[in-house]
């Protein structure tokens, strides 16, 4: 199955090899700036590479998002890119989220795989994260 997706993969342009690359350091369902911020190219670039991603039936749309078909599929993308770049991508999604003002959850999974070691900013994030979720996790059940 792993060989089947990569070749798939191997088929695409340079472009949406990035996009495709790049959405999957993004999130399972992605908007097209995210893949750019992420491929370091215009949204103008990331469409036209998005519309060859949807004629290939790597991704399929959802409104004004992209979803990829199934979750093999995003993680043999996301596979192919190489190490350093993907750390380096998940860096400048973060980014971009603080820049427009994402919650700190969204933010939280790409630092994770980006922040560096003694960056305060990236832990406070990381706990108010971690706060968000807690107040959602269910308790306990009690005993005795």
């Amino acid at each position: 199955m792993r060989a089947a997706l990569q070749l798939e993969l191997s088929g695409l342009s340079p472009d949406a090899l990035l996009i495709a690359q790049s959405a999957a350091v993004a999130a399972d369902e992605f908007a097209p700036p995210l893949a750019a911020v992420a491929a370091e190219v215009s949204e103008r670039v990331a469409l036209a590479a998005l519309d060859e991603l949807v004629a290939r039936d790597i991704v399929r749309p959802r409104a004004e998002r992209f979803r990829f078909r199934h979750p093999l599929v995003r993680h043999a993308a996301y596979r192919s890119a190489a190490a350093g770049w993907r750390l380096a991508a998940h860096g400048r999604i973060a980014a971009y989220l603080t820049e427009i003002g994402a919650p700190a959850a969204f933010r939280a999974r790409h630092l994770e795989r980006s922040a560096r070691v003694g960056d305060r900013a990236a832990v406070a994030t990381l706990v108010e994260a971690a706060r968000a979720f807690a107040t959602q996790a269910p308790r306990p059940p009690r005993t005795g």
